[in-house]
């Protein structure tokens, strides 16, 4: 699984997606990824998502981080 997130650090750069639309779809794919999968996710695409998205997707992580865990997490 780690070869595969630094591929898709080589192509997520080139990706059509606008920064903000790719940072979003981050949150839910490391959360429903499981045994860590795609924890580097975030390093690995930061060129791609630019300070824009980068803010983005603090903005989007910060308050779901500080919501207490359900049951399922």
């Amino acid at each position: 699984m780690a070869e595969a997130v630094d591929l898709i650090a080589a192509v997520a750069p080139r990706l059509s997606p606008d920064p903000e639309t790719l940072a979003g779809w981050t949150p839910e794919a490391v959360a429903v990824a499981g045994y860590g999968a795609f924890d580097r996710i975030s390093p690995t695409t930061a060129e791609a998502f630019g300070a824009d998205g980068l803010d983005h997707l603090k903005q989007i992580t910060e308050p779901w981080a500080e919501r207490p865990p359900t049951t399922q997490a």
